[in-house]
């Protein structure tokens, strides 16, 4: 999928990409290769975490 977001974002348009984990899956570090395209916001059972800003948002989900 990294190729196919690079090439929506090189349009005009903006284009949010997003991720479905479970929260155990949760990482502090992951290795990056070059043509690794991140994630905007990763939405987990317990949190929707949002990468769009400088830091990483947290939002709580109520269930």
């Amino acid at each position: 999928y990294d190729a196919t977001l690079a090439v929506l974002r090189a349009g005009e348009n903006f284009l949010a990409a997003g991720g479905l984990a479970f929260a155990r899956q949760q990482a502090e570090n992951l290795p990056v290769e070059k043509h690794d395209a991140p994630l905007d916001f990763v939405i987990t059972e317990h949190n929707i975490l949002n990468f769009m800003g400088d830091k990483c948002a947290f939002s709580s989900l109520a269930m």
